[in-house]
């Protein structure tokens, strides 16, 4: 285990896991953001030292209010507002609408024991609490401070609701991990129709930044008041300038795709009547780099029949990201054309995956290795002339069946010698030798798919047929002899087989015991649940668990299951193009599953279709960095985003 892996270990087993669960422990509802192409140009900068995963919120909690009576005044919503805040007990918190001394005072004496706080010295103190035993205000002059909100409008309602507006910030350092930060807490002009006082607003943040951030990792949260996806308030572009109107780049904690509803709204406009306007005006942003979010949530919980504010309280979980923002790109062997596939695998036996390339209208079918640098680029292509096929009907496998570490190749095409596996052995430098023509677990079906994993432990991967229409949809394993060829094992009788042609199995080692466990997801079945089958070593597995976190019903969802921290365990990475923006959402793996809360990878997003990851370890970390590749987006080229660990 490298260094880093053991320092992420450590953290997420540590004083840092135990702020991550206390999203799951509050006595009330919340609405948990689940999951659904870009160059990211934010790079690696601040402090050399990483972040620890802190919880940030944001909330409205709604200024004194004469039309508020009865439970609606803030007397009799003032215990609830801090009950909730005190539940979710986050390690920063910044507030909006407490220009009223009362909540000032109400929420200081409540919080005072175990926050220092920054209250603006003026009408409307944008407060931000941060907890003393974990931050402190960075030492010298200059460390905190407010602005005024230019407004853009001479009279009218814009006017009015511009006049006074204020934004805080502040600079704090993490007394566990060194690291330093810049907080800004803001709340623009609101109205559908006074986007330019909130554009305003976007270009003072990003001006603050500039001047008084000197590096430091930033977190910006407040109501912001627009929302892009709510259909009557197209216009204002102050969440777009906000995220990429200067460097470094910020990003959202929390996206969907399309117009804002009642799931994703974090405007209560059912507050005090029906409604069904549903807004989002609340975002927590964090620039991008090293930093990235998980456990997203909107904080829906009422108390006496109403939620303590009209806005909803807004959180996530600031922590490492995943891969470098920065990637390497590889036009080498991919082409400009669908019939193109990509494999990324270890054929030399350096601990690098290489990239293999083929066509069938190419080099006549063969297969085309371009062995690994080490670090996310590639050497000049070996033509592979064993193995060759012109059937776009073929399907190539690449996995280590005789156990040297090197990948070998498996070929297979169910109209060609009577629908056998043909293995040939990798010779460890980019090429392959005829081994043989596999007689058992054949198919003459195109509706079988194979799988090459190593389920025993021993280092030789196995192969694992699955087709929906033969054996009620049960998975056959046959075990490697660890010479290319297989022996009959098995029919699995647990519950973990599927009849439904859209179902998916995937065999990766999730409890990290060294044998790849069996994953189904069916998105038919189980309300969309992957159910993860441990194995037990000889081809049969035990049920483990049903993931209830991203879910899906449907069929365009593309998971995969790999290793992306190095830990030993295989992770659950969630993607579809129309769904969360294009983002892939991150499930960490342990021995008894998957995380319940998604990790926000904004590395390398896509909205397209055509878009293809792969994930595998190009540097020989641990770890698996990913792949982007879209063969009809600009050269074609593979994209290499390398892990951070």
């Amino acid at each position: 285990m490298n260094k880093k892996t053991h320092w992420l270990r450590s953290q997420l087993h540590g004083p840092a896991l135990l702020a991550l669960g206390t999203l799951w422990t509050s006595c009330g509802p919340a609405t948990l953001d689940e999951p659904q192409h870009g160059e990211l140009g934010t790079s690696e900068s601040a402090a050399t030292v990483d972040h620890r995963p802190f919880t940030v919120m944001t909330y409205n909690v709604r200024q004194v209010n004469a039309d508020d009576t009865g439970s609606y005044t803030w007397t009799q919503r003032s215990p609830n507002v801090i009950k909730l805040i005190a539940a979710r007990n986050p390690d920063i918190f910044g507030v909006q609408e407490a220009s009223a001394t009362v909540i000032q005072n109400d929420l200081i004496t409540a919080f005072q024991a175990n926050y220092d706080y920054y209250k603006p010295p003026n009408g409307s103190p944008k407060m931000i609490f941060y907890r003393r035993s974990r931050f402190q205000l960075a030492a010298g002059t200059d460390v905190q401070g407010y602005f005024s909100i230019a407004n853009p409008y001479t009279s009218g309602t814009c006017f009015e609701n511009a006049k006074g507006r204020t934004a805080s910030w502040i600079k704090l350092d993490d007394k566990l991990s060194g690291r330093q930060y810049f907080l800004v807490n803001s709340h623009p002009a609101h109205s559908g129709s006074c986007g330019l006082a909130r554009e305003k607003n976007a270009e003072q943040i990003r001006a603050v930044i500039t001047e008084k951030a000197a590096g430091r990792s930033v977190v910006v949260f407040g109501d912001f008041n627009s929302d892009p996806q709510h259909p009557s308030w197209a216009g204002d572009d102050s969440i777009s300038l906000l995220e990429t109107g200067g460097s470094p780049t910020l990003f959202r904690s929390a996206r969907h795709t399309g117009e804002t509803t009642a799931s994703t709204a974090t405007y209560n406009s059912s507050w005090k009547s029906a409604s069904t306007s549903y807004t989002r005006l609340d975002y927590i942003f964090v620039s991008g780099g090293d930093m990235t979010t998980s456990d997203q949530l909107i904080d829906t919980s009422t108390y006496s029949g109403i939620t303590p504010s009209d806005h909803f309280a807004v959180m996530a979980t600031v922590r490492p990201a995943m891969f470098q923002a920065g990637s390497t790109t590889d036009t080498q062997g991919n082409g400009s054309s669908a019939s193109t596939r990509l494999y990324f695998a270890d054929v030399t036996g350096d601990g690098c995956a290489d990239k293999i390339s083929w066509n069938p209208t190419l080099a006549g079918g063969a297969t085309q290795v371009f062995r690994s640098n080490c670090n996310g680029t590639f050497a000049a292509g070996v033509v592979n002339d064993n193995g060759t096929s012109a059937s776009s009907g073929t399907s190539f496998y690449f996995a280590d069946v005789d156990g040297d570490a090197c990948a070998d190749k498996i070929y297979w095409n169910p109209t060609f010698d009577t629908g056998h596996t043909r293995v040939y052995l990798s010779n460890c430098d980019g090429t392959f030798r005829w081994s043989n023509s596999n007689e058992n677990g054949g198919s003459e079906s195109s509706a079988t798919t194979f799988y090459f994993a190593d389920l025993t432990g021993d280092k030789c991967a196995d192969k694992v047929y699955w087709n929906p229409t033969f054996d009620s949809g049960r998975a056959r394993i046959y075990l490697s002899n660890c010479d290319g060829t297989f022996a009959w094992s098995n029919t699995n009788t647990d519950a973990g087989s599927s009849q439904n042609s859209d179902a998916h199995f995937y065999f990766a080692d999730v409890t990290g015991d060294g044998k790849a466990d069996k994953i189904v997801w069916d998105p038919a079945a189980d309300s969309g649940r992957t159910r993860v089958y441990a194995s037990n070593g000889n081809g049969a597995f035990t049920f483990l668990t049903a993931h209830t976190g991203g879910t899906s019903g449907n069929a365009e969802t593309r998971l995969y299951f790999t290793d992306i921290n190095g830990d030993g365990h295989a992770d659950k990475l969630f993607w579809r193009p129309d769904y969360r923006e294009g983002r892939i959402q991150v499930y960490l793996g342990s021995a008894t599953g998957f995380s319940g809360g998604p990790l926000m990878d904004n590395t390398g997003y896509s909205q397209s279709a055509n878009t293809q990851y792969f994930f595998a370890d190009l540097d020989g970390s641990g770890a698996a960095d990913k792949v982007y590749w879209n063969y009809g987006a600009g050269d074609g080229g593979s994209r290499a985003y390398l892990s951070r660990y």
